[in-house]
């Protein structure tokens, strides 16, 4: 039906609150004419993925050449260019030789950025009889990576595949308004306009769907980004166009090949298993007089459970179809046909497993409503609209994407998809962000006379090390200590005796939580306060608009949920895991009894809700008085503060800020932030050096802040 947003690099969509960028969250925008409602939580937890055959999902850039070294049997080497041009030992003229020439076999190992296994002897020209502008080159089409070059699934991608089924179990042949809409669609000229009549048909809530166009019901459903994936998973596959030429078949390859970096290849360990955080919230109410949303569509995702249903039958629709399409029509020799891996897609639904095909190469009825559905006049309109030279005696599409790998033609995309709620979540044992890949890489970056592929070793199973607790003098903060020799976990706090230590350890309730899931939610009737021992979590609000605003990073030795334990109100913000984190969860009762044992820690609490109280009040100040360009000074002033060198004059930030995550805090757009750094780097007062952000003038800087704000 539509094709999502990948964000940053990789549609339009919602999602929970993700590892690697700021999340758009929330429930529905707001107009004038519509009051602020709170959007609760029907239910949250993580869809895990487990490829059963290769995925792609592109981040729109494409190695070639002095790109990619190939030299090494069973092994792809991706070169750092940049690296290697700023080696001084390789000279200038071997250099503009190995550029011209685009041999990337000649960039020596040590300045490869990654290494991944190939699934392929040689990479062929791609070229063939495409027509005007077809590459002669032959290139691989890179997959969607982090700023620290890890892949991962976009939260888009997942959600596009579910509001695709979503769209084939509300469409109805038999609704005139479905029909009549699918007809508007086809008189549209513009063909990337031809589903907007139908898709706001099938998913708005209004009465009147024309007066809202850009708001729909599936903001309710929220996805978030993956964790990161170790590179090491990655592999580099050939894949073909099988297409047929007439009404008997065979499907025979097109005279190029494609080339990608994909996930899931055969053999590869269960431990694979990808983590997507998702959640639906809860409907706007039905009483409100400018929302009429159905009954009926709420119950599509009421439940989990619901959804995997809808999405079981949809794909097991597909399924189907692609087995009587193989069935009838065979690949020309000597490629085998892929009908017995569909018959195994199809065993594995039988066994009430649950199977989803996302990404590239997914093919145009997997991303629709597709053939079957569409009564047959109007599909043949259809036809001659988008392919008005497609024979209308061959079956539609009549052309798949296969990959080739050990001698079969495996389709793409496939995946199992399971559901953990949040408490099961915790069980969950997922590998770390380092490299998991380890001996593809080392077989890959260590010169050898003789290099012979290594196959690679399973992920690292997650361990975590034990967390010891302290109580700092001198920033009044529980600080973590990390000890990889313990296996027990130990609350050690200033002045306290050996066996008050004890009885705390024991009163700490430990916990673990994946990138991006929520640990605390907006509004919740839950007391306890915790303490963040490992990782990162952040402090969030988001608008009814689906707006963020994000209040405070905290890392390992900080703590949240204070006010809720003091005061028993519900929760003032929501707070997610920006990383892998562990918290130290403390009740209330033992967090009183803490307190008036102990003076000193509650004089340390007291402090910290004094500098919350200080730092709401600049804030207040700066959106009061400051535009967003200055708060976005501001902002970097007060990122470079910790970061501070020469004597204050200039500060090194590391990593890069993410422009979501300023955006959030100083209540702006990502494209404002950008721009603002792009004109402060015009004026030599920022320089983005590697992973680093450095600010040149920290006085200049604050002189421009203070300049509007009045200090």
């Amino acid at each position: 039906m539509e094709k999502l947003r990948p964000s940053p690099a990789v549609a339009v969509r919602m999602r929970v609150p993700g590892l690697l960028h700021a999340p758009i969250q929330g429930g529905f925008p707001m107009n004038s004419s519509t009051r602020q409602l709170k959007n609760q939580a029907l239910w949250s937890g993580v869809f895990t993925l487990t490829p059963l055959s290769p995925v792609h999902i592109g981040s729109g850039e494409k190695l070639s050449g002095v790109d990619l070294n190939m030299s090494r049997p069973g092994i792809m080497l991706v070169n750092d260019i940049h690296k290697y041009l700023a080696d001084k030992t390789v000279s200038l003229q071997q250099k503009e030789r190995t550029i011209d020439q685009g041999n990337g076999a000649a960039v020596p190992p040590q300045h490869a950025r990654y290494a991944i296994a190939r699934m392929f002897s040689v990479m062929t020209q791609q070229g063939g009889n495409r027509g005007r502008g077809a590459s002669n080159r032959a290139e691989m089409h890179e997959f969607i990576k982090s700023i620290h070059n890890q892949p991962y699934i976009p939260g888009s991608s997942l959600k596009g595949a579910v509001r695709t089924a979503l769209a084939w179990q509300l469409f109805d042949p038999s609704n005139n308004k479905h029909i009549n809409a699918f007809k508007t669609g086809l008189s549209d000229r513009r063909l990337q306009f031809a589903d907007s009549a139908l898709d706001k048909e099938l998913f708005s809530p209004f009465a009147n769907p024309g007066a809202a166009p850009n708001l729909d019901v599936c903001r309710f459903l929220q996805f978030s980004d993956s964790a990161p994936i170790s590179i090491g998973s990655l592999s580099a596959v050939e894949c073909k166009t099988f297409s047929l030429s007439g009404t008997k078949g065979p499907l025979t390859p097109k005279n190029y090949s494609i080339y990608i970096e994909a996930l899931g290849q055969p053999g590869d360990p269960a431990g694979n298993a990808i983590h997507c955080p998702v959640r639906a919230v809860q409907p706007l109410r039905e009483q409100d007089g400018n929302f009429k949303f159905s009954n009926a569509w709420r119950a599509l995702f009421e439940t989990p459970e619901k959804l995997l249903q809808i999405l079981n039958r949809h794909f097991r629709d597909i399924v189907e179809r692609e087995i009587r399409f193989f069935t009838e029509f065979s690949l020309a020799a000597p490629h085998p046909s892929p009908l017995k891996f569909y018959q195994s897609l199809a065993a594995r639904m039988d066994t009430g497993q649950t199977l989803l095909c996302l990404g590239y190469g997914a093919g145009w009825d997997k991303m629709t409503i597709g053939p079957d559905k569409i009564p047959q006049n109007l599909l043949l309109q259809l036809r001659r609209k988008v392919r008005p030279r497609y024979p209308e005696t061959l079956p539609y599409p009549k052309s798949r994407r296969l990959a080739l790998i050990n001698g079969q033609c495996v389709p793409l995309g496939w995946v199992q998809l399971e559901f953990h709620g949040q408490d099961a979540l915790r069980d969950i044992q997922w590998k770390l962000v380092e490299e998991t890949g380890a001996s593809v890489q080392a077989a890959a970056l260590q010169p050898t006379r003789n290099p012979k592929p290594s196959a690679a070793q399973p992920p690292k199973q997650e361990t975590w090390p034990v967390v010891r607790l302290q109580f700092s003098t001198n920033d009044g903060i529980l600080k973590a200590v990390n000890t990889a020799d313990q296996r027990s976990a130990m609350i050690n706090l200033q002045k306290m005796k050996p066996e008050e230590r004890a009885a705390l350890e024991q009163q700490c309730v430990f916990r673990r939580y994946i990138a991006g899931e929520q640990i605390i939610d907006r509004q919740s009737d839950s007391r306890d306060m915790f303490c963040v021992v490992r990782g990162t979590a952040r402090v969030v609000i988001y608008s009814a608009s689906g707006r963020e605003v994000s209040f405070d990073d905290i890392d390992a030795g900080g703590y949240f949920g204070e006010l809720a334990c003091l005061d028993s109100q519900p929760r003032s913000a929501s707070v997610v895991a920006l990383t892998n984190t562990v918290v130290a969860q403390i009740s209330p009762a033992v967090l009183e009894r803490l307190l008036l044992e102990h003076p000193k820690i509650a004089l340390m609490l007291m402090r910290r809700l004094a500098k919350v109280i200080r730092q709401a009040t600049d804030r207040i100040l700066d959106l009061s008085t400051l535009g967003a360009n200055n708060r976005v000074y501001a902002e970097l002033l007060r990122l470079s503060k910790p970061n501070a060198k020469d004597g204050g004059k200039t500060a090194v930030i590391r990593p890069v800020p993410v422009h979501g995550d300023i955006a959030a805090r100083v209540s702006t757009t990502r494209e404002t932030v950008a721009r603002v750094l792009s004109d402060l780097s015009k004026k030599q007062l920022v320089a983005k050096e590697g992973a680093s952000l450095v600010i040149k003038d920290i006085d200049r800087l604050r002189d421009m802040v203070e300049q509007f704000r009045g200090d």
